[in-house]
């Protein structure tokens, strides 16, 4: 038998408690009588609703330009056929100059093919500023050297 007091093991014919030392079978000093509670109602569970699905993996930009990621194909890679042939094309004297002015500049133009043409336009701008600077150099030389020969 147990104590209802403190929940201590008691011998079955035991008067008093040796824990507590309250007497077998006597309501606790200070408190009511304990009655059952009432009988409450049953509800049926109803699960809280799902979270809206997220992917952990991709983050949601709220300041990126919804148009630039709209542009489809003005933003897809070149293929090897379309650099060979943007290649072939830039070889033509007069032709290559043109395109590659439309490319850098106008609108209409994928991304890839617009960033190729304008690094390869300040590249032609430097090898020109080069090629100029040299050659005005070399040709300095060339007259101070013919220049000194006709001393008698």
């Amino acid at each position: 038998m147990f104590c209802e007091n403190c929940g201590a093991k008691m011998p079955d014919n035991a008067k008093f408690c040796g824990g507590c030392g309250q007497r077998v079978g006597e309501p606790l000093k200070g408190s009511a009588p304990v009655a059952p509670p009432p009988p409450q109602e049953q509800r049926a569970y109803t699960p809280p609703p799902a979270p809206p699905q997220q992917n952990p993996f991709r983050e949601e930009r709220r300041d990126a330009n919804p148009s630039a990621y709209a542009m489809g194909a003005l933003s897809a890679p070149l293929t090897m056929g379309q650099y060979l042939v943007m290649f072939l094309l830039m070889g033509i004297p007069l032709v290559g100059l043109i395109l590659l002015l439309m490319w850098a500049f106008g609108s209409n133009a994928n991304i890839n093919k617009k960033n190729f043409a304008r690094a390869s336009l300040v590249l032609s701008l430097i090898a020109i500023v080069l090629w100029v600077a040299i050659g005005g150099i070399i040709v300095s030389l060339f007259m101070d050297a013919f220049r000194g020969g006709y001393y008698y």
